[in-house]
């Protein structure tokens, strides 16, 4: 039986950082920033490092590390190339299965390269490879017994999802789902009969609002919508095709991140948030594997540490969002998506520096 099992992607990733990608506002991109290069010409790339990622080995390397002996990962690599050796080795090197990987024989691993601003944000681009081949045929599914299955993205192949969440309420198994972009563009439509049979379902604020179809400066009527209640906005009424009402769908915790604006977690009709500290970020790639892996090990996890914020909080859920917000800082100060993922629990007094309210 293992405690934990990682499904979804696997990549090598180069990291690139130069002076030269400056970022702009630019009202009609989806985030409001945007990185310019000039067409034709060199640029200059002051720093690069090579590391491996991916939502389902960076996920794993946090179970892995904070304290769940069995973990293991269901991902796919090129059978025959540099990246998948590289994937497997840090997966071994972290204490990690990777007896259920699939080797494709014909594409080759996935591969990002992180273009990094001076203030850590980044833009990703990404040949998925591999990754996009997960094989539902080629896993041993009578082998896979776990207490949670924690999924990331699975190339928009829902029916793959479906087949996993089967499978998980067969054996007893809690399921936490952060969507790649392949799912999200399936539509609310598509994912939410899906969310409602997860114990947590985790997007940062683009996705949502990809989802919701709101602008993403409405954030508490993102929420509402994913979380169940009427989404119409306060200026146009009910009557608003974008802001239309959706089926409560999220099961019982929808977790929502939201880079330097911190994370929200909506549970039992509460929102509650937790701010982020103002820290010179590195790199922000892998900083919501990280939160959302951490979450979930946090809602579980048997320890002494209490902490009353209100008379409503659960004590699981304070630790949760706590534990998970340390993890994403030790991230994003760090390059790579796994080189400042915590090695330990953090103590009492690190964690009580976080600050937790209602919305």
């Amino acid at each position: 039986m293992y405690d934990v099992i990682t499904i979804g992607s696997a990549t090598r990733d180069v990291f690139l950082r130069s002076k030269a990608l400056e970022t702009h506002t630019a009202t009609h991109s989806p985030t409001g920033v945007e990185v310019c290069l000039p067409l034709g010409s060199k640029v200059s790339v002051d720093e690069i490092h090579f590391t491996t990622g991916g939502g389902a080995t960076n996920a794993a390397v946090t179970f892995s590390r904070l304290g769940r002996r069995r973990v293991a990962t269901v991902c796919r690599v090129g059978a025959n190339d540099t990246g998948g050796q590289a994937v497997l080795a840090d997966l071994r090197r972290e204490r990690v299965d990777a007896g259920f990987v699939q080797h494709d024989q014909k594409l080759h691993t996935g591969y990002s390269i992180i273009l990094l601003s001076g203030s850590g944000e980044r833009t990703i681009l990404v040949h998925r490879g591999a990754s996009e081949g997960l094989a539902a045929s080629e896993i041993p599914w009578a082998k896979l017994k776990t207490r949670w299955f924690s999924i990331t993205s699975l190339g928009g192949d829902l029916a793959l999802f479906k087949k996993i969440l089967n499978h998980a309420e067969r054996i007893g198994a809690r399921v936490a789902w952060n969507p790649g972009g392949g799912e999200i563009r399936r539509g609310w439509k598509a994912i939410a009969p899906l969310a409602s049979r997860c114990t947590v379902f985790n997007v940062n604020r683009e996705e949502a609002a990809a989802l919701t179809k709101l602008d993403p400066k409405r954030l508490k009527e993102i929420i509402a919508a994913l979380g169940g209640a009427s989404a119409a906005c306060e200026d146009c009424g009910p009557s608003c095709d974008a802001c239309e009402a959706m089926t409560a769908a999220t099961g019982p915790y929808l977790l929502l991140t939201d880079g330097s604006g911190g994370a929200y977690v909506h549970t039992g009709g509460t929102t509650w948030h937790i701010a982020s500290r103002n820290l010179n970020a590195v790199n922000t790639t892998g900083a919501g594997d990280a939160f959302g892996s951490a979450f979930v090990l946090g809602l579980h996890r048997i320890s002494n540490f209490k902490f009353q914020i209100s008379n409503s909080i659960g004590y699981a859920l304070d630790y949760a969002l706590r534990l998970a917000m340390a993890n994403a800082e030790g991230v994003i100060m760090h390059m790579g998506a796994k080189a400042g993922i915590l090695s330990k629990i953090p103590s009492r007094a690190a964690l009580a520096k976080y600050r937790v309210k209602e919305m």
